[in-house]
């Protein structure tokens, strides 16, 4: 059986944040006394904007760093080994 990852990650982030954009509607719509529905709204496309951008631009930042630590591993390892048997 054939499960998808992608579908399942996308499940558990949606479902997380339900109670993070409930809070922070009741704690903007408490602060500046505006209607909740406008509150929720705004925190709903916030958070789910944040989320969306968010999730890319931190696998693109691990993928380069771990390229870059990678190399510098590679590169270290090398320097060792030679070091080791002059």
């Amino acid at each position: 059986m054939q499960h998808d990852h992608g579908a399942l990650l996308m499940t558990a982030l949606v479902i997380s944040l339900i109670p993070i954009i409930i809070i922070e509607t009741w704690y903007i719509q408490r602060c500046l006394g505006i209607p909740f529905g406008r509150a929720l709204k705004a925190m709903s496309i916030a958070n789910l904007e944040s989320t969306l951008f968010g999730i890319p631009l931190t696998w693109v930042f691990w993928v380069i760093a771990e390229a870059i630590l990678g190399f510098i591993g590679y590169y270290v390892s090398w320097t060792f080994a030679l070091s080791c048997h002059v």
